[in-house]
């Protein structure tokens, strides 16, 4: 875990919480991690002058939790009929990857019977099933393109996009999960930046994680 003391001792405990962490991702609970330091302060510094690199460093591991957060009554409902009306629909939230795409299942942005397209192993997506193109032919189910929030770059992520939009583009109803950092990312070079408009335009619903309102 990022931001983390080096410290040997506490390295099964800690990955202990990360497996905790991920099993109430994969329920949609809303993750938070709680970390302390003790800092030094002689007074002559404004707190407020403190780097975030001081602050966020050599942290000790407290506890986690696992929050549900509940939707409004009949949001599933009026996502449903806005894709079944043929309207995309976006959801922008600051939860991690699995998190978001359970949430998106729970609200109906995302269907539970579907094939997830990704090219590459991350934990974080450990539950999802690889598609051939030959594969895409083969079942009625919908896609779901992932983007992991490791694909900053630029060259790569240009392949992957256009090899999902040459997989995808026969195909009337997927959905694509991307972070935010790989979108800005796309956003700063001129040939990402088209083939990822391309992709995202023509997808019925997206979900935008690790996306911050700045």
């Amino acid at each position: 875990m990022p931001g983390l003391a080096d410290d040997s001792n506490a390295n099964n405990k800690i990955l202990e919480v990360e497996a905790t962490v991920e099993a109430m991702a994969k329920k949609g609970l809303r993750t938070l991690l709680y970390g302390m330091k003790e800092i030094e302060w002689d007074g002559t510094r404004d707190p407020i002058e403190l780097h975030v690199g001081e602050i966020e460093s050599d942290l000790t591991l407290l506890a986690a939790t696992g929050v549900e957060d509940l939707l409004q009554e009949r949001v599933k409902e009026c996502i449903v009929d806005f894709r079944e009306a043929g309207i995309s629909v976006w959801m922008l939230t600051g939860d991690k990857g699995l998190t978001a795409l359970e949430i998106g299942v729970s609200c109906g942005l995302i269907p539970v019977e579907r094939e997830e397209i990704r090219h590459n192993e991350n934990p974080d997506f450990s539950t999802t099933t690889m598609v051939t193109e030959q594969a895409l032919f083969q079942t009625e189910k919908p896609f779901v393109a992932v983007f992991e929030d490791t694909d900053t770059d630029a060259t790569m992520l240009f392949e992957k996009i256009k090899k999902y939009n040459a997989m995808l583009d026969a195909q009337k109803n997927y959905s694509v999960l991307i972070s935010g950092m790989v979108i800005a990312v796309a956003l700063d070079n001129e040939f990402t930046h088209a083939q990822l408009g391309q992709l995202l335009k023509n997808a019925s619903s997206v979900i935008v994680y690790r996306s911050s309102p700045a």
